[in-house]
């Protein structure tokens, strides 16, 4: 990533620049859309239990399949990141 790049004591070029701001925006929205998922999941959970349902294979399928997504980027970012 460019946006990642050790300084090198130059300011960035405007280029640079506008293409770490499409990655910053890029990656906000994939972010508020994962905790919009997760959050969703939760509640839908947290409603059954409150009823007294039991959760069935299919939302823990739900749940499981969002967490494993969230795990992954989450590595991803921090191998990212380590490479640096």
């Amino acid at each position: 990533m460019l946006a990642c790049a050790k300084p090198s004591g130059q300011a960035p070029t405007p280029a640079v620049t506008a293409t770490a701001e499409r990655q910053d925006e890029t990656l906000r929205r994939e972010l508020l859309t994962r905790a919009d998922a997760d959050r969703s999941v939760r509640l839908a959970l947290m409603t059954k239990q409150q009823q007294g349902v039991t959760p069935d294979s299919l939302d823990l399928a739900r749940m499981v399949a969002v967490d494993t997504a969230n795990t992954a980027m989450g590595f991803c970012l921090l191998t990212a990141k380590q490479r640096r």
